[in-house]
């Protein structure tokens, strides 16, 4: 289980992410995705070892902390996401 804040590191620039990102956002889980296509994965994290925090498909995101909980960081990435 993972309530807290946790840093984001984003593996490649696209849509919501510009660049590397090191941020820390708000997680509230107690599981995580493991896709079959690592190709989608846009942004992991670290709870005992790597998990991933964001997906991304053509114009589609999945994250898996919550964004509008996130303060400053969380407000930037979803202006973001809605211009992407």
């Amino acid at each position: 289980l993972q309530i807290g804040w946790n840093r984001v590191r984003a593996t490649r620039a696209s849509g919501i992410w510009r660049g590397p990102d090191d941020e820390y956002y708000y997680f509230v889980n107690g599981f995580h995705a493991l896709p079959e296509d690592r190709g989608i994965v846009a942004a992991t994290g670290d709870h005992g070892g790597e998990f991933v925090a964001a997906v991304q498909r053509g114009r589609v995101w999945g994250v898996q902390f919550h964004p509008e909980k996130s303060g400053a960081a969380g407000l930037e990435l979803l202006r973001r996401w809605g211009r992407s």
